[in-house]
């Protein structure tokens, strides 16, 4: 049976004033009389860092000291006084030895009349003592008034001491059946035995309460302390680092963590096995973010007071295959784990070191059936799949790093400096020449990357192909999104899912990953292509979302897409490298993607109708900053290189989008109709691309991405001078569209001075030159219907330079700089 919390008639020596404290601390009504909050929690702070054993040894020599130098071989005032209770009169004599933190905390988390916070300060300080302290400094128990002569005869009388406590009798056996049975001394190397009964006794207990108001804190906590305890059990100071390679007889760290829960297990009851293969799961998670860091939490060894080697050696362990994440999932499926806790604990791992095949086996049916329903918010499964890609697309410096098993900062996060500087830039460089320096092997950071990448592919295909896959999930989540364009959407859930999907597995498919994939997951080069086709539809639908911040969502994945069809195009130029048919009709299938996502995004963020009509009313922030960010895509996405030919996606890209905002310009102006918004904003993204492909036509698809630009121009500056000329305009239609091909004209300068000069063709010029004409001649018709496009910019007091500021005056428009212009 579980162990029922009971009041306690006896209490530890720093009990009351703990609570105390606590109780100030978390009041929403202050006690002038207690000092206030700041007292609280200065005391508390105190009360989770002290170190009676560490503060005794220190006083002792120090009196050794002084007397030896003198004869009133006195302390100071300070050090009698060091620790007093919350709350009590400071001119005792009670000092920092005496009272037990460890047995504090446990009466904490074992009384019923304790609240759901301060059995969460109780479990984040067992966790937080046993990160930053040995372990017969965390276990504090000689420092009890009425137990320091207990250790020197029976351990029993513990056992007794807490009987009277009021602790139930499960519990206490819980705790401390180690002592009562074996009758270790507390100050051996035995308290290892202790401590992992107590945290991983409390962590079960606690488990099945885990989703009751405030109780989430305290399992976690729990299992969080259940793993240091696990770590500091396996790498006791008593081995030397010597031998932390190999030869030594200490289980591993995942076989110490489920042989101790599953021993609290037996003991508390029937009731404790449903919930320890959750257990199991979720300590083996904490043990990972411990050691190695993960996503959310980068920094391998952050918080951990331990020898910079046991790190690394602990680090090697649980990148093993076999030690490591492929015995977590075994011992934790063994013991019943469910769905959701299997993919949690996989999703620790799986943000840390690569999935093995054996493992992806494992988690195969879980993961179908927790994707098998409709749910925006995060779940354990997406949040398995978000690590899986993260961990794909980690830097080389930050996968140095992870094996390293350290960050370029210290446990207590300060830089290094000195000579720690420079054994760990040494350690960096050992790993970069492929030198394992914790297990002795080889291994390559260019390895671990492709291992990385291909667990994503390999679980991207049983997440996004075949029935039930994420794409119709999604597709039903976007069509909820798109009948509230306002709401925000979570990028933890399915949608973030997506676009961290299509940056960490469609790149690497480009540049030949997929071959690799099958070799190791046993797949086929046609399943390559349909989770090609499957992501990058993925893309298209985040991109054509009506949820502004559903396509925001997009822009790192669209980049990411782009830029890995320009390696692979560096990468077939290659000789020595033979590109296959699929990869092929993947880059085709990848330049086709690019170029409607970016045409999706720019139609998307096209001014409303109306939105000139108000032109008193202040611009519209997020629409203004979407804008940005879209012309910023439109010109990463189609910016040309020094060295390309006619293959190169950008310029295929480049060209695509050119021919699109051409006929639709036609179009319009063939109706007599006023050029689209969004196509002439487009058109003018497109500047820095210009001006750069203005200055290097080398080859024929570049003259013709020229030629194409200068016709939009054209038919653009045709129809505003046709519309102004023919029918009355209403100003908010001309308003963008003028101002648009003002800024067009003022940013292309440098394209046309390249275009009227020498060694261009001759119809090219011509085609410059009419254009230049029907852009000044647009250019003043508009102006002679709205002057204000000639006004003054307002972008030095105001954030827009659209519509109404805050400076009272209705528009500021940047001016028609055509003295930027060359005439030849």
């Amino acid at each position: 049976m579980n162990p029922s919390f009971s009041a306690a008639p006896c209490e530890p020596h720093l009990f009351p004033f703990v609570r105390r404290a606590l109780s100030v601390l978390y009041s929403p009504v202050l006690d002038a009389d207690d000092g206030g909050r700041a007292a609280a929690d200065a005391y508390l702070v105190r009360f989770q860092s002290r170190n009676p054993r560490r503060k005794r040894d220190s006083m002792a020599t120090r009196c050794r000291a002084h007397a030896a130098n003198s004869d009133a071989g006195l302390l100071s005032d300070d050090d009698e006084k060091d620790f007093v209770g919350y709350g009590e009169n400071v001119d005792g004599d009670v000092s920092l030895t005496v009272g037990s933190t460890w047995l504090t905390c446990l009466a904490l988390l074992s009384s019923k009349s304790t609240g759901p916070a301060e059995r969460a300060f109780a479990a984040q300080t067992i966790a937080r003592r046993l990160r930053r302290m040995r372990l017969s400094d965390a276990v504090d128990l000689e420092f009890e008034p009425g137990l320091s002569s207990c250790f020197r005869h029976s351990q029993r009388d513990l056992y007794e001491f807490t009987k009277r406590m009021g602790w139930n009798e499960v519990f206490r056996s819980l705790l401390f059946r180690s002592m009562v049975e074996e009758r270790i001394d507390i100050s051996s190397s035995a308290v290892g035995t202790l401590v992992m009964d107590a945290t991983s006794g409390l962590c079960l207990a606690c488990c099945s309460r885990r989703e009751e108001e405030g109780n989430r804190a305290t399992y976690l906590a729990l299992a969080s302390a259940t793993a240091a305890a696990a770590l500091r059990v396996r790498y006791c100071p008593s081995i030397s680092p010597d031998r932390l390679g190999g030869g030594n007889s200490t289980p591993p760290l995942v076989e110490i963590l489920a042989r101790s829960l599953q021993s609290a297990a037996r003991f508390l009851g029937p009731g404790a096995h449903r919930d320890l293969g959750r257990s199991i799961a979720e300590t083996s998670g904490e043990l990972v973010d411990l050691v190695l860091g993960s996503p959310s939490i980068r920094g391998a060894g952050r918080g951990l007071s331990l020898d910079p080697r046991r790190i690394m050696a602990a680090a090697g362990e649980l990148r093993n295959s076999i030690t490591g994440i492929g015995s977590a999932a075994v011992v934790a499926s063994s013991a019943g784990a469910g769905a959701d806790s299997l993919l949690l604990c996989a999703g620790k791992w799986a943000g840390a070191v690569p999935l093995t095949p054996e493992v992806l086996d494992l988690l195969q049916v879980p993961l179908r059936k927790a994707l098998g329903g409709v749910c925006p918010q995060n779940t354990p499964a997406h949040s398995f799949l978000l690590a899986v890609y993260e961990n794909a697309i980690t830097s080389r410096d930050e996968v140095a790093a992870s094996l390293l098993g350290m960050t370029e900062e210290n446990s207590n996060g300060r830089r290094r400096k000195g000579r720690a500087k420079k054994r760990h830039e040494q350690r960096k460089k050992a790993v970069n020449l492929q030198v394992d320096l914790s297990q002795g092997g080889s291994f390559s950071v260019d390895k671990e990357m492709c291992a990385r990448k291909e667990a994503a592919v390999a679980v991207s295909a049983l997440a996004w192909c075949g029935d039930g896959g994420l794409l119709s999930s999604l597709q039903q989540i976007l069509v909820v999104a798109d009948q509230d364009v306002v709401s925000e959407i979570e990028g933890e859930g399915i949608v973030g899912v997506a676009a961290a999907g299509v940056a960490a597995v469609l790149p690497f498919l480009l540049e030949g990953g997929g071959r690799a994939t099958q070799q190791h997951y046993q797949h086929q080069q046609g399943e390559m292509v349909e989770l090609f086709s499957a992501h990058l539809k993925a893309l298209c639908e985040l991109c054509t979302s009506k949820n502004r911040s559903v396509r925001a969502l997009a822009y790192d994945a669209l980049l990411a897409l782009h830029n890995g069809t320009v390696k692979a195009w560096r990468r077939s130029k290659q000789p020595t490298v033979i590109v296959s048919k699929e990869e092929r009709e993947m880059a085709e299938m990848a330049v086709l993607g690019v170029y409607q996502c970016v045409m999706a995004l720019a139609t998307a963020c096209a001014y409303p109708p109306d939105y000139f009509l108000h032109l008193s009313v202040d611009a519209d922030v997020g629409l203004e900053i979407e804008r940005n960010d879209v012309r910023d895509m439109l010109r990463s996405t189609t910016v040309p290189e020094e060295e390309m030919d006619d293959s190169h996606p950008a310029l295929l890209v480049f060209e695509n989008v050119l021919v699109a905002c051409n006929d639709a310009i036609h179009c319009a102006t063939d109706n007599n109709r006023l050029p689209p918004e969004a196509a002439v904003h487009a058109l003018s993204a497109l500047a820095k691309p210009l001006n750069t492909l203005g200055r290097r036509l080398t080859t024929n698809r570049s003259v013709r991405c020229i030629s194409i630009a200068l016709e939009a121009l054209s038919s653009c500056c045709r129809g505003i001078v046709c519309r102004v000329d023919v029918t009355p305009v209403n100003i908010a239609e001309l308003l963008p569209v003028g101002r648009l091909v003002g800024l067009a004209t003022a940013a292309l300068a440098p394209m046309f001075s390249a275009l009227c000069g020498a060694g261009v063709p001759g119809e090219v010029r011509e085609a410059a030159a009419r254009t230049i004409n029907l852009m000044v001649h647009a250019a003043l018709r508009s102006i002679l219907v709205l002057p204000e496009l000639c006004a003054a910019s307002s972008l030095g007091e105001s954030q827009y330079d659209i519509r109404g500021g805050e400076t009272g005056i209705s528009m500021h428009f940047q001016p028609l700089m055509y003295s930027c212009i060359p005439w030849h």
